[in-house]
């Protein structure tokens, strides 16, 4: 087998291009034994049209890849990590140096990625080694059966793709930018979503919940819930909460799931109190910053 290691096998680290490279990059994507495929989501990394991707290259073959998620304010996910070749994690250093100088210069200060250190530990061992470091830990709740918290008064209504631009507006003032969904993104997942929720509040929306369904609809896991910084601590955020373990369970749903950081204590106890508990299972998220391009 192939290794990218002796003087007589080169191997060429390039940006790829979006159209020309979109083929050989999912064929990788599909081959690939050694993949860490999607930031947050668990979708697999395409090309996306605003991000970038670095590829690696032997004999005229991509043996490995680097992909981006699209950069927010100046922050981007690496969407996917791809090898062709087991015992080729080390190309995962040169690979992710071409992609921060690339970062760098579209704009992006702080770069993020995502894994389970159980199964994508060859991964983040290596970003480690490249400069990255822990920044928080995403954890799983369940719960066979769940015990909405009381309902409350804010009016609620049902969410559309058209609403896009108010969940990402919502976003925008409620999170950190590595956090934030892309207009479109946003759209897309209100069109598949299970459960899309807005609260409103003089007559502007003020916070959202947002669920997919699995399992032939027995399972929803919740996607998203948040609420206008200026909206918080009033109860809304546990009244979508509500709203959302009723109607799952009015749909059919037997098995309720959702992640949350680590750290978000005040989430985390109202999980709790409903009946939500920890799987076990958790995804280390690691940063990095992008050094400014330097001027020519």
């Amino acid at each position: 087998m192939w290794r990218p290691r002796g003087p007589h096998q080169p191997v060429t680290i390039r940006v790829a291009q979006p159209m020309a490279d979109r083929a050989a990059l999912q064929a990788l994507i599909d081959d690939a034994p050694l993949a860490v495929l999607g930031a947050q989501l668990g979708e697999p990394p395409a090309m996306p049209d605003d991000g970038v991707a670095v590829l690696a290259e032997h004999a005229g073959r991509v043996v490995a890849a680097l992909v981006s998620s699209v950069p927010i304010a100046g922050s981007c996910w690496l969407a996917g990590a791809v090898l062709r070749h087991r015992g080729d994690e080390a190309l995962v250093g040169p690979l992710s140096a071409a992609l921060r100088t690339a970062l760098g210069a579209h704009g992006v200060d702080a770069w993020f990625a995502s894994g389970d250190p159980r199964r994508d530990g060859w991964l983040l061992r290596q970003l480690v080694a490249q400069g990255f470091v822990p920044s928080t830990e995403v954890v799983q709740y369940a719960a066979p059966r769940a015990t909405p918290p009381p309902v409350g008064v804010w009016p609620l209504r049902s969410a559309t793709p058209a609403d896009a631009r108010h969940i990402a507006a919502i976003d925008a003032a409620s999170f950190t930018p590595e956090w934030r969904y892309t207009d479109a993104l946003i759209a897309a997942m209100l069109g598949q979503a299970a459960y899309a929720t807005i609260a409103e509040a003089e007559g502007a929306p003020i916070g959202y919940a947002m669920a997919t369904s699995h399992g032939a609809g027995r399972w929803q896991h919740l996607v998203r819930i948040a609420v206008r910084p200026a909206w918080q601590h009033r109860g809304i955020g546990a009244h979508l909460f509500g709203h959302w373990i009723r109607r799952a369970y009015a749909d059919g749903a037997t098995h309720l799931s959702l992640n949350t950081q680590a750290d978000n204590q005040r989430a985390r106890r109202l999980y709790e109190r409903c009946g939500f508990a920890l799987t076990g299972e958790r995804v280390v998220i690691l940063r990095s910053t992008v050094p400014a391009p330097v001027a020519g």
